[in-house]
């Protein structure tokens, strides 16, 4: 039943989302966001508990703060699918304020070298999906959400500039090499937690975290020039700021472990940015039983 009725659901969701301007939206995410704080859901405990994790320094009633502050954020990321959705590509691009660091990618366009992309949790990782995909011949590697019935939704809604999806599947794995090899751009989030089999435990903010060996194995074998990239929501609904990032040498070493260390690290610097804007709702530190201390 849910399966069935879902799909329309979320397009009724989404279709009146985009009625609303985006300070509207931001304020009913902020809302909702409070909303998820008060009533202690799930997503505010875990919150909390990353907070409590990756800033000990902070007491209680400041990572109290800085949760409810990720919780309206995360509220902000929900309501603008609408936007993102629906949204004509002259509307959504007003909304950029500037993009920082574009000439990376300039540069290695003019190389021919493959480029890519690690775009974290953090701000509105989708409008980046929306914005690159519209500039460069981008794949992105996903993974189908687990109600079946959404998935040609998400990928109708994430190719609608431009990018190409394929599925974490070996087919999917195929073409997201290929088009490395072939000098194109590929994009994949870099803290999803993967499988025990596909990770290796690395720091991240101090704290032990199972973090993706599939960057390393991808970087070793096709040698793209590596970016991190987001989209950075600004104050008062003002719109956002791209930045674009050269990575840091040791994502290139040849050891997975230094590798995964410097992954981690540049997404702090980034998280560091605007803590809030991370998705600590996020279980980024769960470990596999045997690979807890």
């Amino acid at each position: 039943m849910l399966d069935r009725i879902a799909p329309y659901l979320l397009s009724g969701v989404v279709r009146v989302l985009s009625w609303l301007s985006l300070r509207r939206a931001h304020q009913l995410g902020a809302w909702l966001g409070r909303l998820i704080w008060h009533m202690d859901l799930p997503l505010a405990q875990t919150g909390r508990e990353n907070l409590a994790r990756c800033f000990p320094d902070l007491i209680e009633s400041d990572h109290s703060r800085l949760c409810l502050a990720s919780l309206e954020e995360t509220g902000k990321f929900g309501t603008e699918s609408g936007m993102i959705v629906c949204w004509k590509k002259a509307r959504w691009l007003a909304l950029i304020n500037q993009v920082s660091g574009w000439e990376n990618i300039e540069e290695a366009v003019a190389a021919g070298r493959g480029v890519l992309i690690l775009a974290p949790h953090f701000g509105s990782w989708e409008l980046f999906n929306l914005y690159l995909g519209s500039r460069v011949d981008l794949t992105v590697l996903y993974k189908p959400p687990e109600l079946r019935a959404l998935n040609p939704i998400f990928k109708r809604v994430r190719e609608r500039s431009g990018s190409h999806l394929v599925q974490t599947n070996p087919a999917g794995i195929k073409t997201f090499y290929r088009a490395l090899r072939e000098g194109r751009f590929a994009g994949l989030l870099p803290d999803q937690v993967p499988d025990p089999a596909g990770g290796i435990v690395a720091p991240f903010f101090g704290q032990p975290a199972l973090t993706m060996t599939f960057a390393h194995r991808l970087i070793r074998a096709t040698k793209p020039v590596v970016m991190f990239c987001f989209a950075h929501r600004l104050p008062a609904a003002a719109g956002y700021d791209i930045g674009v990032e050269l990575a840091p040498d040791g994502v290139y070493d040849e050891d997975s472990l230094t590798c995964a260390t410097a992954i981690n690290a540049a997404i702090e610097k980034i998280v560091r940015i605007d803590p809030a804007q991370y998705q600590w709702e996020y279980k980024r530190f769960k470990l596999p039983r045997e690979r807890r201390s």
